[in-house]
């Protein structure tokens, strides 16, 4: 996977891009927007990966592995993930927090999943018809924001955790 793929889609606002990948495919379904949404949102992991795994690539035994004979795949998946998989939780985290509001965000324009769908993008859509039924829009919304805060909130645990590690403060 090349490099400018990934910088190409990160300088493309995602809730903009997905609203004309939406509009492109008349009846999207809940695996069409999954779809969708990874498409959006996997060059952030790719490139942080490549990140990790690229400062991890002067050790010794990762040079043994190589002389050794053991493919790029097979040094990645079972040599280099596991030990870039705790600095890539905090980007997952700050990830799902993304695609929970992405995904709320279509649903409440009427754009995303099924109005029979229950999502919380749904039920704050619904409640627009009735302005009276303020609760409909307030919990859902408060959920909304309490899922995205905790989601960011455990990303940035995760990461000040791992850079204590690192220091050697815990």
């Amino acid at each position: 996977l090349s490099l400018a793929y990934v910088e190409i889609m990160k300088s493309i606002p995602g809730l903009l891009l997905l609203l004309l990948l939406v509009q492109m495919v008349p009846d999207a379904g809940t695996v069409d927007i999954a779809l969708m949404v990874a498409f959006l949102y996997s060059p952030v992991v790719i490139k942080y990966s490549r990140s990790f795994a690229t400062r991890r690539l002067p050790e010794p035994h990762i040079d043994a592995l190589q002389a050794l004979g053991a493919s790029p795949a097979r040094i990645y998946f079972r040599h280099l993930l596991p030990r870039i998989w705790p600095d890539l939780i905090p980007v997952l985290a700050f990830g799902v927090a993304q695609v929970v509001l992405l995904e709320a965000s279509l649903s409440f324009l009427g754009l995303g999943l099924d109005l029979d769908t229950v999502s919380l993008g749904t039920i704050m859509h619904a409640a627009r018809s009735n302005p009276a039924a303020w609760w409909a829009i307030v919990f859902p919304g408060a959920l909304l924001f309490w899922l995205v805060y905790s989601l960011n909130a455990l990303g940035d645990w995760f990461s000040q955790s791992r850079s204590l590690r690192h220091r050697g403060g815990g």
